[in-house]
């Protein structure tokens, strides 16, 4: 009898620790979610932490405490606690979307390419993981994939303004110029002040020859983004083309006044004054764009000093 009381005893105390645990267990990620919620990604990850200690196999678990990390800007631990998220359910399409993300922030591109990859196969309805697929075939310098990403995000979000700005910046780089001006114009009409638009398709319109749009589509950038630099070194390189070396210099010298380590400014304002005979003049912008980027210097600028 005494054995048998020993027992119901013994369970009851069982249970009520269980249950406790529970409730800890559930506080610590209400906890967790609460902070996370309010920015505190520190606490956050103390939390999760902690819930993971009473609970390793839960890949909801890791998966919160990449995202903290990841706000964090910790980004290789965040990409270990996706891929024990990943490890515990290899469906898990959140979370190779934010590992290749994190990949991306490292510029580890070709993992990023890998992950976004993996969650398209996962679920290939959803656009973003094409319109970030292509972001990172663009720095890559594989403007063709990228081009097809950011087509494909439009076939299922037919107004994301970015993947006609990307997928004309794409097309400008592959030097198909009537595309990007194209996609660019379609982008004017989505987002109409966004500058990058208009600084994008001068150039395009500069490649194609049409220098007063050129003109006009910088000096709107420059518009709606008065310390767009490179606006307005690329509005003084237009000048320069039709000899308007005077109004290329005073572009360059106002992107100096914006940056003043801008090389390109710096380099392209000493072809100006070279170009209206003012060598020493030039001679300082090419020092200059020197220092600030050595793949601008002449050979005899690298050569040692006798």
């Amino acid at each position: 009898m005494i054995n048998k009381f020993f027992i119901i005893i013994a369970t009851l105390f069982l249970f009520s620790y269980l249950n406790a645990q529970e409730m800890d267990y559930n506080s610590l990620i209400e906890n967790g979610d609460a902070a996370f919620n309010s920015g505190n990604y520190v606490n956050a990850i103390n939390y999760y932490s902690q819930a993971l200690i009473i609970d390793p196999f839960n890949e909801e678990l890791y998966f919160k405490r990449a995202e903290s990390f990841y706000e964090l800007g910790r980004y290789n631990q965040a990409i270990f606690d996706y891929t024990e998220a990943i490890k515990l359910d290899p469906s898990f399409y959140e979370a190779y979307l934010k590992r290749g993300n994190a990949y991306f922030k490292l510029k580890d591109f070709n993992n990023a390419i890998n992950d976004y990859t993996k969650a398209i196969e996962l679920n290939p309805d959803k656009y973003i993981a094409y319109y970030n697929r292509g972001l990172a075939y663009m720095n890559l310098g594989d403007y063709e994939n990228a081009i097809d990403d950011f087509t494909e995000t439009l076939r299922l979000n037919p107004n994301h303004v970015n993947s006609y700005i990307y997928r004309g910046v794409s097309y400008l780089n592959s030097s198909n110029y009537n595309n990007a001006i194209n996609d660019l114009t379609k982008a004017a009409r989505l987002d109409p002040n966004n500058p990058v638009i208009y600084y994008n398709r001068g150039i395009a319109f500069y490649k194609t020859g049409n220098i007063n749009q050129a003109i006009s589509d910088l000096s709107y950038a420059i518009t709606l983004y008065p310390n767009y630099d490179d606006a307005y070194v690329a509005r003084g390189l237009v000048y320069a083309s039709i000899n308007n070396y005077d109004k290329a210099i005073e572009d360059y010298t106002a992107a100096l006044n914006i940056d003043p380590q801008n090389a390109y400014a710096y380099y392209n304002r000493g072809v100006a004054y070279e170009n209206i005979g003012e060598y020493q003049l030039a001679s300082y912008d090419f020092d200059r764009a020197c220092q600030y980027n050595r793949s601008l210097c002449t050979l005899d600028q690298l050569l040692p000093n006798n």
